[in-house]
This record gives C-alpha cells, sequence and structure tokens, in this order.
C-alpha cells in the first residue's frame, strides 16, 4: 500500500514538474515570437507611412511638373498671338487702312490670312485661328465665314464677346467658343481650351 502510494506522489511530483518545465518552455517560445510580431507590425506601420509618403510627394511633384509644362506651353501661345495682333500689316488691314484702295487691301488680307495659317500649321498646340472684326473680311485657318456685317453684329450678342470685353487685357482663356463652333459647325472634340483676345481697340 504505502509503496503504490509513494508511486502515485513520485508521478503527480513528476507531472508537476514536467508541466512546470513545458509551461516554461511554451512562454520561453511565445515571448521571442510576440516581440517578432509586434516588430513586424511596427516595421509594416512605419513602412506602409513612409510608401505613403513618398507617393504622395511623387504624385504632388508629378502635378506641379505637369502645370509648370502647361503654363509654358499656353504662355507659348499668348506670346504668338500677341504677336500676330501687333503684325503691322494686320493692323494696317483691320484699322481700315487701305479701304480706299481694293487691290492694296487685297493684297494686305491675302498677307494676313497667309500668316495666319503659317502661325496655325506651324505650331502643333494651335488648332486654328479666327480673326473677326468690324472692318475687313473675317480670316478662318479652318472653312470661311458668312457675310463679315452680319458675322460681327451676330458676335457682338455672343458669350464669347461679353467675356472679352470683360477681362483684364482684353484677353481670356476660355473653354469652349460656341459662336464659333456654331458658325463654323466646329467640332468641341478638335480643341480642349481656346484663347481669346481683342485685336485692335474696340475692334475684332
Amino acid at each position: 500500500m504505502r509503496e503504490k502510494n509513494k508511486t502515485r506522489n513520485f508521478r503527480d511530483f513528476f507531472g508537476k514538474v514536467s508541466g512546470s518545465i513545458r509551461t516554461k518552455l511554451i512562454i520561453c517560445f511565445l515571448v521571442p515570437v510576440l516581440f517578432i510580431i509586434i516588430l513586424g507590425v511596427s516595421a509594416y506601420s512605419s513602412s506602409s507611412k513612409t510608401i505613403i509618403n513618398i507617393f504622395t510627394d511623387a504624385t504632388i511633384s508629378s502635378i506641379e511638373k505637369t502645370g509648370e509644362y502647361y503654363n509654358i506651353i499656353l504662355k507659348n501661345i499668348e506670346d504668338k498671338i500677341v504677336s500676330l495682333s501687333m503684325d503691322e500689316n494686320i493692323r494696317n488691314y483691320y484699322s481700315g487702312k487701305y479701304s480706299d484702295d481694293i487691290i492694296e487691301e487685297g493684297k494686305a488680307y491675302k498677307t494676313a490670312r497667309s500668316q495666319a495659317s503659317i502661325l496655325a500649321s506651324s505650331d502643333r498646340y494651335i488648332e486654328n485661328i479666327f480673326i473677326i472684326s468690324d472692318k475687313g473680311n473675317p480670316i478662318a485657318t479652318f472653312g470661311s465665314y458668312e457675310e463679315n456685317s452680319v458675322l460681327y453684329s451676330a458676335f457682338l450678342e455672343s458669350e464669347e464677346y461679353n467675356l472679352i470685353d470683360t477681362s483684364e487685357n482684353n484677353s481670356v482663356w476660355i473653354g469652349y467658343h460656341n459662336f464659333i463652333d456654331e458658325k463654323m459647325e466646329v467640332s468641341k472634340d478638335k480643341y480642349a481650351i481656346t484663347l481669346a483676345k481683342k485685336l485692335i481697340g474696340d475692334t475684332g
């Protein structure tokens, strides 16, 4: 009987000891694993924030560079249109200087139209150039206009003219030129933005 009790006590003691060791081994194993998990989560969080910041900075930089690029293009177009409007032949023609000389007036108009056509065809960012005035014939590098007096009178009632007339420096960037599109049957798919500018004083 005593032998059986001794055997049972020994087994209980051994079970407690082995159980304690097993528990310690499990804990010893889980502690570094837990630290590894914590380190991984921390590293992931830090890396994800860094990646997001890098991506955000790169996107902002790309947008800014794109904006600068388009600003250069638009400024270049503005400079060319100003140069065209300051051309002596065009200013003389649309100011009515040759109105008493049909031959000279015809030559001046032909030259002006050629200048506009060359500018439109030489710059890939300029699709078409339109000039409407109360003096002289209108110029269109695409299609042809109706009678000038009717066209100019109708243009004075258009939204485009109002935007030009109320803008600073008589020059404005607009999305569409609905008046031109209607009169010339120009598709809005052909352009994205339009520079509208007064040519000479209250003319054009």
